[in-house]
Formats: structure tokens, C-alpha cells, sequence
């Protein structure tokens, strides 16, 4: 062997030996890289826990039998029709049924409106058409005059749409297929539109009307039976009149693991959240997955099937409640 190819021979292996070193530092790094990210969730998560564990908001409670006459901006009631959902908003003179039950808890909605003095209503929102949301709303159309009717705009085959339908056309209420941005005025109250964004979903839930109701001071934020399309599609608008950020959450589909995505709660920020969902419910709702969520964000929860009916009150003082939260993060 010449002089000239050992010298060559030896260039190779060097490089050789180079590009061996240049390879394992890059692994090294990608390895510490990853620890680094490890170690920094884990941070998280325990700041996370930690939170759970002591920073969960308390509520302020106010007696039935006191219930503060002034400086009261809305009274929400979210009615127990166990596996549904129903819920009364009272602002001023004006009301408001956001969906109303299903058919063995009609009754009890028109009971309940009547009762809490009810004559008419300004809005019946019916945020889809499942039986278990609507049946209520065919029963206070029955009952009530009504103003104006807000409904997603999509159709089906069921028998309580067709019925929904029916008692429609034989009213003078105004139905409205509301788009995302629209805003109306209910007493001191608005509420804004955030969702259906779309036309064509494959799942009917995605249809499901949303909005965000505030007094100027405090909001409430509804998406009925949303799933993961829309919430991702809510998240994409989520700025000025259409943000998500919210200090209460009647949560999505009843709890289903199907919504209340990490990414969505992360941007609604609830400090309280209401489940309705009947004890005991065929579905398992709420699901393990979403309470996960919810303990972690160290929201308050309530829950109907532990604790029937649930009033909360936006007043000038704050928002106050007429019981103590469940915080029964176990699933249904």
C-alpha cells in the first residue's frame, strides 16, 4: 500500500468515526430533549393536581326562602328531566326555555314554568331534535305564547319532530334559524350564537344549536349535544362576540366522552359546570373521561342526578347559588 492510499484510508475512517460521533450527540440531545418534555408535563400534571386539590372555586349560596329581590340580573333554573336536558332563564319580564326534556318530564317542565310564574315566553331554544331535549318544548309550545322560535337548521324522521313541526304551524311564533354571530336581548341579558358553523355533519348532534349568554359581568355558555366537529369548529371562532371563555358550562351531551374535548375546556375555562343526566342512566353519562377534565381544570360541578334541580342566580354581588356544588367527579 502506497503512502497516498494509507493516507486516504485513514481520511475515510475518520470521517467515518465523525459522522459515528455526529450521530450519537444528535441522538443524546433528542433523548435529553425528550426527558426534558417528560419531566415538564409531569410538572404539569402535579400543578394541575395540585390546583384540583385546593383552588376549586366556592359558591356562593343564597337560601330559597331569601332569594335576593334586587340587583338580580337572571335567574337560571336547569330542571331535572333525568336522561335530558331543560333549562328556564328569566331576565327582567322576559323567558326564555332552552330545550325542554323528554316525553315522561314534559309535564314537569310546563309545571315547572307555571309555578315559577311563567305566562310567556320570549324564546323556546331547542338546541336539536333529539326526543330527549324536545318533547318539553312541544309541551310548552302547547302551553305558552311564544315570540320567537330558535332551531338548528337541519331535519329528521322522528315522531316528536314531526309533532315539533306540527305545533309550530299552528303558531304565530317567529322561527329563526340563527347563524353564529347573531345576537339577542333577553331582559338586562344577550346571548350570541356560537354554533351550528356548518351544513353538513355526519353526526346530528354536531347540528346542535350553541350560544353564550352573558349580563356584562357573568356568562353562561350552552352547546346542547355538540360534538368534537363543532367544538372544533367553535374553537376555530373563538374571539370577540363568539369567545368560549365562560363562568358557567351546562355540559355537553350530558357528559358523553364524545364532547367536552381537553382543547374545548381549556378555552371555556368554566369555573362551575352543570351536568344534567338522569341516576343511574343506560348511557353511563357522565363518562369518567370528561369528569377527568373537569376535576383537573378544579371546576365546580353540579349535577342533577345527585342533586335535582339546579338555580343559580347572575346579580350584581356575583353569581350566586341555591346549593352547595356535588363535586362528585364519579362516573354515572
Amino acid at each position: 500500500m502506497t503512502v497516498d492510499e494509507l493516507e486516504k484510508k485513514v481520511r475515510i475512517e475518520q470521517r467515518k468515526k465523525t459522522k459515528k460521533q455526529r450521530k450519537n450527540r444528535r441522538l443524546l440531545w433528542t433523548f435529553l430533549g425528550l426527558l426534558l418534555l417528560a419531566c415538564g408535563l409531569a410538572v404539569a400534571l402535579v400543578k394541575l393536581a395540585g390546583e384540583e386539590r385546593g383552588d376549586r372555586p366556592e359558591a356562593q349560596t343564597f337560601a330559597p326562602s331569601s332569594e335576593p329581590a334586587d340587583g338580580v340580573n337572571a335567574r337560571i333554573d336547569v330542571i331535572d328531566v333525568g336522561q335530558g336536558s331543560a333549562m328556564l332563564i328569566v331576565s327582567g319580564s322576559e323567558a326564555m326555555l332552552v330545550d325542554g326534556g323528554g316525553r315522561e318530564h314534559s309535564s314537569k317542565t310546563v309545571a315547572y314554568l307555571k309555578a315559577r310564574g311563567v305566562s310567556r315566553l320570549k324564546y323556546i331554544v331547542a338546541t336539536h331534535y333529539d326526543a330527549d331535549h324536545l318533547y318539553g318544548a312541544v309541551g310548552a309550545l302547547e302551553a305558552f305564547p311564544v315570540e320567537k322560535v330558535l332551531v338548528p337548521d337541519y331535519e329528521t324522521d322522528t315522531y316528536v319532530y314531526q309533532s315539533f313541526r306540527n305545533h309550530l304551524a299552528g303558531k304565530n311564533a317567529e322561527v329563526i334559524h340563527p347563524s353564529p354571530g347573531d345576537s339577542y336581548t333577553l331582559g338586562t341579558c344577550r346571548f350570541t350564537v356560537l354554533a351550528p358553523c356548518g351544513t353538513a355533519y355526519e353526526a346530528e348532534n354536531d347540528y346542535s344549536l350553541a350560544f353564550r349568554l352573558t349580563d356584562g359581568e357573568h356568562s353562561l355558555l350552552v352547546t346542547g349535544d355538540a360534538e368534537l366537529e363543532s367544538e372544533t369548529e367553535m374553537l376555530a371562532n373563538n374571539r370577540g362576540d363568539r369567545r368560549l371563555k365562560s363562568d358557567v358550562y351546562l355540559v355537553s351531551h350530558h357528559g358523553s366522552a364524545s364532547s367536552s374535548s381537553a382543547a374545548f375546556l381549556a378555552a371555556v375555562k368554566p369555573s362551575f359546570a352543570v351536568i344534567s343526566c338522569g341516576a343511574g342512566n343506560d348511557y353511563g353519562h357522565p363518562k369518567e373521561a370528561v369528569l377527568s377534565r373537569l376535576k383537573l381544570l378544579g371546576t365546580a360541578l353540579y349535577r342533577t342526578d345527585k342533586q335535582g334541580d339546579i338555580v343559580f342566580l347572575f346579580t350584581e354581588e356575583g353569581i350566586l347559588w341555591e346549593q352547595a356544588p356535588a363535586n362528585d367527579f364519579t362516573a354515572g
